[in-house]
């Protein structure tokens, strides 16, 4: 049997000073921009910067002995580049073929305005050539064979968005919990019928960003944990 019980441990906190990891992506995110709306050929219109940083840390035992205990933390990037216009981009739905999406990139845990501003340039670039390469696949497709036309735009201009709320710092006393966890789990050692079993306890803490040359700037997150018996 599997129970999985979700608690909210940390309340949110909205925080009035500037975020240093918001502040590097929207100044990398204005020059990019800048450098590409005058060289790039198709020209982007539109770029997005979304980062998403987990911190998590899990015990695990198994008949009062401990499996697994770790905590961990990264960042992972996720980069939007619209080349064309909104009419037409590189987002364009064609008959069999679905946009290809960027995969994550990780970035630096630190927030070391070199390194993170210099790992943005080269996803940016991969991924502005990647969009511009399907833009031109899309109208020359459509130049060739004539289609009925879509009459909704591919994108749409909105008003741009700007809060910043973020959970508090992750707090986990691993000791105590060990203790627990290696307790609950040797109870299972009073049936011996039972050939396999754990317990897991699990809290999370997950924030995200968002930046856009729409204007939108976005820091939001939440705290998670669950205990789960098996």
């Amino acid at each position: 049997m599997r129970r999985c019980l979700p608690l909210v441990l940390f309340p949110l906190a909205l925080f009035a000073e500037p975020n240093a990891l918001l502040t590097i992506l929207s100044e990398e995110l204005n020059r990019n921009f800048e450098v590409l709306k005058k060289a790039g050929d198709p020209a982007p219109y539109f770029i997005a910067y979304a980062v998403s940083e987990q911190e998590t840390a899990t015990i695990t035992a198994a008949f009062g002995t401990i499996l697994s205990s770790n905590k961990r933390r990264s960042r992972t990037l996720d980069i939007t580049v619209r080349a064309g216009s909104e009419q037409l981009d590189n987002y364009h739905m064609l008959r069999g073929e679905m946009p290809q999406f960027t995969p994550g990139a990780a970035i630096a845990l630190d927030d070391n305005p070199n390194a993170i501003k210099l790992r943005l340039w080269r996803e940016t670039d991969r991924t502005f050539r990647a969009a511009a390469q399907r833009l031109i696949n899309i109208k020359t497709n459509k130049e060739v064979q004539v289609a009925a036309k879509e009459a909704s735009d591919d994108f749409s201009r909105e008003e741009p968005s700007n809060a910043a709320q973020l959970p508090d710092t992750l707090e986990f006393d691993k000791d105590d919990w060990t203790r627990r966890v290696r307790k609950l789990s040797a109870e299972f050692n009073k049936y011996p019928g039972i050939l396999g079993s754990n317990v897991t306890v699990s809290v999370s803490r997950e924030t995200k960003y968002l930046v856009t040359t729409q204007g939108t700037r976005l820091v939001h997150g939440r705290p998670f944990s669950r205990i789960i018996l098996s």
